[in-house]
């Protein structure tokens, strides 16, 4: 029996959404150094722990991490990371005076988000590359890992029963459009009680 040209079609797309839902990429290779230092007066000075093309920002207390920009479809946002084949390093110098070491976590971490540029979307992953070993309290670092990512349909939020239109004051009644004759946007103007009852637009019930 011969496969007919839709079924393989369907065959063929089916593989290929699984293909693309599901990314990994090449092994990345951090390129570690000796800590950074910010001489911030005579007398004393910052070190941080640094990779060649290390990001650095406040909320993540200084500590180097690395991104991966992901060109996504429309209709498409992140929807998941991890890291697999990784190896580790520690590290052989003094960290106690490297900031934001009190903060270091026991796992490696991998965050991820969507944004939005002129509506089309790109996603980033944030791979934060440094852990404590629980068992010895040695820091320790990624020197070598590759990233698995997942692309997926924008999730649509969930629409409620929405009863505002039916019990609103606006729900019923006689709309009015009134027109202006100036155009400048800080010019306030005040319709009274006379001007409804003028044009018809209130009529008091007794």
């Amino acid at each position: 029996m011969k496969n007919s040209p839709n079924l393989l079609f369907f065959l063929s797309f089916f593989f290929t959404f699984i293909v693309v839902g599901q990314n990994s990429e090449q092994p990345m290779f951090l390129n570690w150094q000796q800590p950074i230092v910010n001489k911030i007066s005579e007398s004393k000075s910052l070190r941080f722990l640094y990779f060649e093309g290390a990001y650095f920002a406040s909320e993540h207390n200084y500590l180097p991490y690395y991104v991966k920009e992901v060109n996504l479809k429309k209709g498409q946002e992140l929807g998941g990371g991890s890291l697999k084949e990784f190896e580790v390093s520690d590290i052989d110098y003094n960290t106690t005076d490297i900031v934001g070491v009190e903060s270091i976590e026991t796992e490696f971490k991998i965050t991820y988000k969507t944004s939005y540029f002129k509506k089309d979307p790109k996603g980033y992953i944030l791979v934060f590359p440094v852990r404590k070993n629980a068992s010895t309290g040695k820091i320790e670092v990624l020197t070598k890992f590759s990233i698995s990512f997942k692309e997926q349909a924008v999730k649509q939020p969930q629409v409620t029963n929405n009863k505002t239109a039916t019990t609103s004051a606006l729900a019923s009644g006689n709309w009015y459009k009134i027109g202006v004759t100036s155009s400048v946007f800080c010019l306030f103007y005040f319709m009274t009680f006379g001007f409804f009852v003028t044009f018809s637009l209130w009529l008091p019930s007794y």
